[in-house]
């Protein structure tokens, strides 16, 4: 889902993280990812290290809103592990606390087994304040 300015300009990163930074305020996570991974493949941290920063923020924040909704599949977080495992090692660099707090609590949600829609659904309404009374 490229926007028009990343296909007018498809080697600069600014359009496909800025495009990300909306679709994350959106709550669309899973074209969020793939904006942050297609930014991420252009920048370079060295030459942008304030932007790689935040892009690696905000992969974090995608990664785990994505994964708790099941709307980021688990086989493309594995497919995209370079990307995500290097915005980490640039979190872990950094000097700000948060960010690095961040992508701890990322990795924890990532090692939880991710539950189908439907089995909590159930989950849910098995809970007994739903269940009439007799």
């Amino acid at each position: 889902m490229p926007s028009q300015a990343e296909a007018a300009s498809p080697k600069d990163h600014i359009y496909p993280s800025n495009l990300s930074a909306a679709l994350f305020e959106k709550g669309d996570y899973q074209n969020c990812f793939d904006a942050i991974c297609r930014s991420w493949r252009l920048l370079s941290a060295e030459d942008n290290p304030a932007l790689a920063v935040r892009l690696s923020v905000r992969l974090a924040k995608t990664v785990c809103q994505g994964h708790r909704r099941d709307a980021i599949p688990s086989d493309k977080i594995r497919r995209n592990v370079e990307i995500v495992n290097s915005a980490e090692l640039v979190a872990l660099q950094s000097d700000a606390s948060d960010v690095k707090r961040m992508w701890q609590e990322c990795r924890l949600i990532l090692n939880e087994p991710v539950e189908s829609a439907s089995e909590a659904r159930r989950r849910f309404c098995d809970l007994s304040t739903f269940r009439k009374s007799v």
